[in-house]
């Protein structure tokens, strides 16, 4: 079967040439799928049976969409209503202003706001622009403070319901087998954060429990404390009532919109309004995740055409270990493949290799489990647009910020992807 290597060549061809041009910044994420997805599918395939792919790929991910909108809009409710700020300021008034713990205490402030679907560049501003300052304010450096925020960031991706649904449909495991994966490396990313400050803080000569005031720059609005769990109430139903994903979320906008109304003619009318501005802005910040969304199912559906599948399958059999502990090996040492948007994400070029890995007879749960594994290592990426605000809004060099936590988050990716393989895989 001759065709069957030359498609494989092709395919490999043009994923270099992807991984390039999106490492480079020379083309945006969501081109660099299109482009992937046309390139292979118009080569192995006639032309309308690859349109016909096409359509149905845009709807591939539907359901995952209108998860991620109703989170993007919990998100902006919590962000408007000014639940996110107090969160972050209650907890570094329980640290004492003391640097160490302040920064502890907003690491953790952060990711519960993260995973309550504060996501993208703008979920990111709303906290980061309170979170940072006051890290440095209390003597924490610039860089480590990025570091810090960016690993709280992981939150979005391991405790968001939306997501978990989103790997779901990528690869065919349940739900409800993601989730431990998930749930478990965010655990090892929390040590792995500590860990990172507290040789960071040595490292720095940063005095550990030096006190400071905290400065607020912008006006707080005042919430009742009963507000401030609005974030993981979506993620409490599901993990403790198993509710279903859509009316977690609702419950949790009415939640919050209910806990945080003024009960008075105008205030009621002006939190009506809120609802529906958090509703339009939570889209709108969403909208570059929403078009990657399309990008991947289009490219996904493209790697599951068996003219594709079985071209790759021939190609990756006799190379990815189709064994727990040889693949988890292999992970551990190739997760900063992950950066620069490289071939390991996820949320990018790695869904096409999943796609390829459990088509060349790799267990999905195995192979979905150990790419999410090494979900730290994307947090590290400069080239990640949340990162690129991040280190423009902090001054800080991109280099640097990698050389720094290297390291730290390479380690993290590796624990991950051991312990969850004795844990779930093995």
């Amino acid at each position: 079967m001759p065709a069957v290597p030359i498609v494989a060549i092709i395919i490999i061809l043009v994923y270099a040439l992807a991984v390039y041009l999106m490492a480079t910044g020379k083309l945006p994420m969501v081109l660099g799928l299109l482009l992937m997805a046309f390139l292979i599918g118009l080569s192995a395939m006639p032309y309308m049976e690859f349109f016909d792919i096409v359509t149905t790929g845009i709807y591939r991910f539907g359901e995952v969409t209108a998860l991620v909108v109703l989170g993007g809009w919990l998100g902006m409710m919590v962000a408007k209503t000014g639940v996110a700020d107090n969160i972050i300021i209650k907890a570094v008034e329980l640290a004492g202003e003391k640097a160490f713990p302040v920064a502890l205490a907003c690491y953790i402030a952060c990711a519960l706001c993260f995973a309550g679907g504060l996501t993208g560049i703008g979920g990111e501003i709303t906290i980061g622009q309170i979170a940072l300052p006051i890290m440095v304010a209390v003597g924490v450096t610039p860089v480590l403070s990025s570091l810090i925020f960016a690993i709280a960031y992981l939150a979005t991706g391991m405790l968001s319901p939306a997501f978990w649904k989103y790997y779901s449909s990528l690869s065919g495991v349940t739900v409800d087998q993601i989730m431990p994966v998930c749930l478990t490396t965010f655990a090892i990313s929390v040590v792995f954060c500590i860990i990172m400050m507290v040789a960071e803080f040595k490292r720095q000569g940063i005095r550990m429990f030096d006190g400071a005031s905290v400065p607020i720059k912008r006006e707080v609005k005042k919430v009742p404390w009963y507000s401030l769990p609005s974030p993981i109430i979506p993620l409490l139903l599901i993990l403790i009532l198993k509710w279903p994903f859509a009316i977690s979320f609702i419950i949790g906008i009415l939640y919050c919109f209910v806990t945080t109304m003024k009960w008075t003619r105008e205030g009621i009318r002006d939190h009506v309004n809120l609802l529906g501005t958090a509703w339009y802005d939570g889209v709108k910040a969403l909208a570059p995740t929403i078009a990657v969304l399309i990008g991947l199912g289009i490219l996904v559906n493209v790697c599951l055409h068996p003219t594709i599948k079985d071209a790759m399958a021939t190609l990756l059999a006799p190379v990815i270990p189709h064994d727990a502990i040889g693949l988890s090996i292999l992970f551990a040492v190739l997760a900063p493949l992950a950066l620069y948007r490289g071939p390991l994400g996820i949320w990018g070029l790695g869904a096409g290799l999943l796609v390829f890995m459990i088509g060349s007879g790799v267990d999905p749960l195995l192979a979905t489990g150990v790419m999410l594994s090494i979900y730290s290592m994307t947090r590290l990426d400069p080239s990640q647009s949340e990162n690129v605000w991040l280190l423009g809004y902090m001054n800080v060099d991109h280099r640097q910020y990698v050389k720094t936590g290297f390291p730290y988050y390479w380690a993290c990716a590796a624990t991950a992807v051991i312990v969850n393989a004795f844990l779930y895989f093995i």
